[in-house]
């Protein structure tokens, strides 16, 4: 069981930051533009996170306890969405203002990037609270689902490349296709109950 949660974790990690790797072996120009709106926009992780730290152990207990768990679920989707989406906004709309606060060398090359990667990074933001859900009830077949949502955003970006905003658009997509089949599968299995 413990190396089922180590691969998930592994998987949710790798999928967080397999772009910074594939930046920086297929594109030479604008990598330090990239790696800085990178930096920024992947915060709206980090969001999600605290909301499916705070999930996590009610929704052990409540499986343990025998309890129904989707309404858990539900509550971090909606606040893990709302969070999401004001900093994506935020991030849209004062793009200079954040790289000039954390990296004002970049102010004139960033904020077009930011501009679009929090949005692109909503999904993974969702992804993390349906990941650390499935853990707390006991389920790890969502392991192969996000395996395979893995390995399709790693072919994405080997393919499709060519410009930072393909590689940032390859993550929206990627990501949004990724969470579709994984609150497929968290679904399914709450139906299942």
């Amino acid at each position: 069981h413990s190396i089922l949660v180590l691969i998930a974790l592994f998987l949710l990690f790798f999928l967080s930051f397999a772009d910074t790797l594939l930046v920086k072996h297929f594109l030479k120009s604008g990598t330090a533009d990239y790696f800085t709106a990178a930096v920024l926009g992947r915060s709206i992780i980090y969001f999600t996170m605290a909301i499916a730290g705070v999930m996590f152990p009610n929704v052990s207990e409540a499986e343990a306890k025998g309890e129904n768990t989707s309404h858990l679920l539900g509550k971090s989707l909606l606040y893990g969405t709302l969070l999401c989406l004001a900093a994506s906004l935020f991030f849209f709309t004062f793009p200079k203002f954040m790289v000039n606060i954390f990296h004002p060398q970049y102010s004139d090359t960033v904020p077009p990037l930011l501009k679009v990667f929090g949005f692109a990074f909503i999904p993974f933001g969702l992804i993390n609270i349906l990941v650390y859900y499935n853990l707390g009830v006991h389920r790890m077949k969502f392991i192969y689902t996000l395996a395979a949502g893995t390995i399709l955003r790693i072919v994405l970006l080997n393919c499709y490349q060519a410009t930072l905003f393909h590689v940032i658009f390859i993550l929206g997509l990627s990501g949004t296709i990724n969470l579709m089949m994984l609150a497929a599968v968290t679904f399914m299995g709450e139906r299942r109950k």
